[in-house]
């Protein structure tokens, strides 16, 4: 199940979330147009623990953030599809 969202202020319809899964997921719900279902744009594999919340960078519209119960906070890029910091207890 999900446990973080957050909606970008940057960017109208880009949404990330987390999970149990422990993967944080990138939605663009403007592409969505009619379907009743939408899957993710982008799933992002990095955290060994429940991703407990999720949020975006205020100054940066493909920069977004997650932690998680693994004690880490991970920085996403977008573009590069990849993390590009790990800050650790």
């Amino acid at each position: 199940g999900g446990l973080g969202v957050a909606w970008s202020p940057l960017t109208a319809g880009n949404v990330a979330s987390g999970s149990t899964d422990r993967l944080v997921l990138y939605w663009d719900t403007d592409s969505a147009g009619s379907r009743s279902e939408l899957e993710p744009t982008s799933k992002f594999k990095g955290h060994s623990g429940t991703v407990t919340d999720v949020t975006w960078s205020p100054k940066n519209p493909s920069q977004m953030a997650s932690c998680s119960r693994d004690k880490t906070v991970r920085i996403w890029d977008l573009r590069e599809k990849k993390e590009t910091q790990i800050i650790s207890n």
